[in-house]
């Protein structure tokens, strides 16, 4: 993700490290950038996977136009929040002198962006895999671009339309799979100078073998976040309707808070925490592949 920073007029160390720490975790968290992020700011949302989705022909009369009802089969309602992780540092600023402060920081940044990444690809990627519709399709090993053809072709079919043929709105176009079934996908398709239509993305977090499809332009779910506007200037800015940089640039949504205390003479504590979940709204809107 391209991202450079905010109006000068907005920047100061907090900020500089909110800037850093969010452009890095964009980068190691993909999941921000292929489901929907909304901020909660309870903390709570309402996690409501409907059942099978029954649906009639369209009725037609002369005498004007019949409702056939759209019926949807027991669903299932469970609550969810929002999952908190911080860390914190406490820095001497007597290390300035000696060189030490600015590089013991930026490593405390680092650390953190790269635990806060596999935490939360963890939770989505476990939220997905037992939220999503199992699938039923018998599949060819993904080791030959002709079988990778075959299987899309297979599961684009499964996705699309449900046990009772009907259709369930989503057409799929992504794949999140391991790294290492990523590479054998890869290495099938370039031997035979073949491109996938879909996009495959690789997660450090999902087991060799396990598939989440979905359909990105309409997923059936999203990524619940709560940041507090006083610890991120980047939310604060969102709330003032504030969406681009001076130069026109896109600013990313907010995920970081970070804080900066001096308690006590020399010493600094920084502090960075996140809080977010994933929300799963339909079932039908992955398609989950078991190894």
């Amino acid at each position: 993700m391209v991202f450079n920073g905010l109006p000068e007029v907005f920047e100061d160390r907090v900020q500089d490290a909110e800037i850093y720490m969010l452009k890095r975790i964009y980068d190691s968290l993909q999941f921000l950038t292929i489901l929907p992020m909304v901020q909660n700011k309870t903390g709570l949302f309402s996690n409501y996977i409907h059942g099978d989705v029954n649906v009639g022909k369209p009725m037609y009369t002369n005498n004007g136009v019949n409702f056939n009802e759209i019926q949807f089969g027991q669903g299932k309602a469970t609550g969810g929040q929002t999952l908190p992780a911080g860390y914190m540092y406490r820095a001497n600023t007597r290390n300035i002198d000696k060189g030490t402060y600015e590089s013991d920081l930026l490593s405390f940044y680092n650390a953190s962006v790269t635990q806060f990444a596999d935490y939360y690809e963890e939770q989505y990627a476990n939220a997905i895999v037992n939220g999503g519709r199992v699938s039923a399709a018998e599949l060819a090993p993904w080791d030959t671009a002709e079988n990778v053809i075959d299987n899309e072709i297979a599961l684009d079919d499964e996705m699309r339309y449900n046990d009772n043929d009907d259709r369930t709105g989503y057409a799929p176009n992504t794949a999140i799979v391991s790294r290492k079934t990523k590479l054998t996908i890869d290495r099938a398709l370039r031997k035979e100078d073949y491109e996938s239509n879909w996009n495959y993305v690789a997660s450090n977090r999902l087991s060799e073998g396990d598939f989440c499809i979905f359909d990105k332009f309409n997923p059936g779910a999203t990524i619940q976040k709560y940041v507090n506007p006083n610890y991120s200037i980047v939310q604060a800015l969102a709330e003032d309707g504030v969406s681009k940089t001076e130069e026109g640039e896109p600013i990313p949504k907010s995920f970081i808070n970070v804080d900066v205390r001096s308690n006590q003479p020399q010493t600094e504590e920084h502090y960075v925490w996140a809080e977010s979940n994933v929300n799963i709204h339909d079932k039908n809107g992955f398609l989950i592949i078991k190894a």
